[in-house]
């Protein structure tokens, strides 16, 4: 949704490539303000999405995108407060 490869994350939030695999897997928790300004960066992004056509013509579905988004992030965080 926010169109950003592991790397490029890791480049807005100044943490190590390796250390935001770790969190894509599952392996490391998400600090707590970087998982808030990534819900911060999805709602916005979920508002006001960028005009995108598929190859067909046909708008694409970004809200089902930023509703999966939402739930990841809200998914590993239940994770990082069972720890």
């Amino acid at each position: 949704m926010l169109g950003w490869s592991q790397r490029g994350l890791a480049g807005h939030v100044s943490y190590a490539e390796g250390m935001v695999r770790m969190w894509a897997r599952g392996a490391h928790p998400v600090p707590a303000d970087i998982a808030r300004w990534l819900e911060v960066r999805a709602r916005h992004a979920e508002r006001c999405p960028a005009p995108v056509r598929t190859r067909d013509g046909d708008p694409s579905d970004r809200a089902a995108v930023a509703r999966a988004l939402r739930e990841a992030v809200e998914h590993k965080r239940e994770g990082a407060d069972d720890a």
